[in-house]
């Protein structure tokens, strides 16, 4: 087996090997990553829209972006309407290497009790 290459001139994205090479991700998981990083900054991610660019259903698109949030690889924010405080929309922030939540991130001693 081998691998054919070409010159990357045009059309092409270069993302860190880390999520591609992340056993706890599925295979779906890591194409999502990969399309999603390939678009611009500034894009907004619905999962309907995605769903659009694939086979998968939205269904199973929403499921796969939970797999990449709870991964890390995917954070979610409510954004409120200045008016009536209430929320209008969600930004979704996509990260190229995964995020530690420090809030339910829980640290525990070796076995031994000893620090390393």
């Amino acid at each position: 087996m081998g691998i054919f290459r070409v010159k990357k001139d045009t059309n092409y994205s270069v993302i860190h090997n880390t999520p591609l090479r992340d056993e706890n991700l599925s295979w779906r998981a890591k194409g999502l990553l990969a399309y999603m990083l390939s678009l611009p900054d500034d894009w907004t991610f619905h999962a309907t829209e995605l769903s659009q660019h694939a086979k998968d259903s939205e269904k199973t698109t929403t499921s796969t972006l939970k797999e990449l949030k709870k991964a890390g690889y995917l954070k979610r924010y409510p954004i409120q309407n200045s008016e009536t405080g209430k929320i209008s929309h969600w930004e979704t922030i996509v990260y190229e290497l995964p995020t530690i939540d420090t809030k339910n991130h829980r640290v525990d001693k070796p076995p031994s009790g000893e620090t390393t």
